[in-house]
């Protein structure tokens, strides 16, 4: 972390505006030389070359099931992504939290429903498109469908119809 100043006669509002450009942390007030930030270089920096991230992101998973990694590694997580862009799976969920409000396993389970969606009602079965996604039983996939959409892929596959 790193401090930096801002003068004594700026109003808290635009010191605030600062240390949100400056991608700052936390504020810690008036000092008796002026505000006093805290902010991450490495989080500005991420958000100012990584805008691309999401996009990247999407594409990893596209790619993901496209060239079948699936098939050894399962579901996707957090730790491959991260590892594929070369960043610690905290960071990863930083960068991703900080862009979108969300956690990078919720996009991926967003992803995998949306893929979901998708395979069942082209007329793919739920075992199948529960093992073209990468889950280990159907039960699993089963029951995250059901969280995530509030009905079971079946009842789905009958509304769709």
């Amino acid at each position: 972390m790193h401090h930096i100043s801002v003068r004594w006669q700026s109003s808290r509002r635009s010191v605030l505006r600062a240390a949100a450009a400056l991608g700052c942390t936390s504020c810690r007030g008036r000092s008796r030389k002026g505000w006093a930030l805290l902010f991450d270089p490495q989080l500005l920096y991420a958000t100012r070359t990584s805008n691309d991230l999401l996009t990247r992101f999407e594409n990893l998973l596209n790619r993901y099931y496209s060239e079948g990694t699936y098939r050894t590694h399962g579901l996707p997580t957090v730790k491959y992504c991260a590892q594929e862009f070369f960043l610690s799976p905290n960071y990863f969920g930083d960068l991703i939290r900080q862009m979108t409000d969300d956690t990078a396993g919720n996009i991926i389970r967003r992803f995998l429903m949306q893929r979901a969606q998708k395979m069942l009602i082209s007329g793919v079965s739920v075992g199948e498109t529960a093992e073209q996604l990468g889950f280990e039983y159907p039960q699993h996939f089963t029951r995250m469908f059901k969280k995530y959409f509030g009905i079971s892929p079946s009842q789905y596959i009958k509304r769709k119809q």
